[in-house]
């Protein structure tokens, strides 16, 4: 479905675009072509479980601003079977923490648990 309107908080127009097959697809501006990636959020009704709640309190590597999961792109989540067998769902985000780079690492179970939740030096 693709409509326009304008925006009560702007002059310009503002586009709705609904993706309803490929999620790769390509948009053409008047400066150059486009590839886009729609791809849902992971973080998306997940919910951290008491040990990593718990973790997050200590003020070391497992305590960093929510807000890094805004910078999730496709590139950083990937698929994992973990030592039981069962799929995981690993977010990894580059950055850094005072000085050191490294990755933010989450991982979420099939049910939206997040049971880990670490920033991982290099």
């Amino acid at each position: 479905m693709l409509g326009a309107y304008t925006p009560a908080s702007t002059s310009g127009w503002m586009w709705d675009l609904t993706v309803t097959s490929d999620h790769d697809f390509c948009i053409d501006t008047a400066v150059a072509t486009v590839l886009v990636h729609n791809c849902s959020d992971p973080f998306e009704n997940t919910q951290y479980t008491d040990k990593v709640q718990q973790q997050m309190q200590q003020g070391d590597y497992h305590s960093f601003p929510e807000l890094v999961r805004s910078e999730v792109t496709p590139g950083d989540v990937s698929t994992e079977t973990g030592a039981d067998g069962k799929p995981y769902t690993n977010v990894r985000i580059p950055g850094a923490i005072n000085g050191p780079e490294g990755e933010y690492h989450w991982i979420i179970d099939g049910e939206g648990m997040i049971n880990h939740r670490m920033f991982e030096p290099y």
